[in-house]
């Protein structure tokens, strides 16, 4: 029964053998073209940014006086899009004036921007791209939320 098992098992080997090999035929191993480490394959986060932000790149300063928390979103708009936008809070309450304050602020840290008290009731709120230089202290660093 030993010698019957170890032919078939050979015959099973070969038939294995004659579907992988054909007569007459060589396999060519294919090669795939490796790129050159010289290639630099990383493309800019800034590429792949809507156009909307590289409009509003340029030298102005738009200048919005909020009368609901509403208009809020108006300004986080234009920081997202890269504008640098001067909030003046004179015709709003002043409890609808924090909140707007508050949301600006995390808008502008979420954005890596900065947001400036520049005078009693006018905050100046600008995204990363833009410094600002000056003596007045950023609410984001001081966390200073007063009116």
């Amino acid at each position: 029964m030993y010698e019957k098992a170890q032919p078939e098992k050979q015959s099973l080997q070969n038939t294995r053998m004659t579907e992988n090999k054909r007569p007459n035929e060589q396999r060519v191993r294919q090669q795939t073209p490796t790129p050159n480490r010289s290639e630099n394959n990383v493309v800019e986060m800034k590429a792949n940014q809507p156009k909307q932000t590289q409009q509003h790149q340029s030298g102005k300063i738009m200048i919005i006086e909020p009368r609901a928390y509403a208009e809020a979103m108006t300004v986080a708009k234009y920081v997202i899009g890269g504008q640098s936008v001067l909030v003046n809070f004179r015709l709003i309450e002043e409890t609808q004036a924090r909140r707007i304050v508050d949301f600006l602020t995390g808008t502008v840290y979420a954005e890596d921007g900065d947001i400036k008290r520049v005078a009693d009731e006018i905050f100046l709120c600008t995204p990363k791209e833009v410094e600002i230089d000056g003596t007045a202290q950023s609410l984001v660093e001081s966390n200073l939320f007063d009116l």
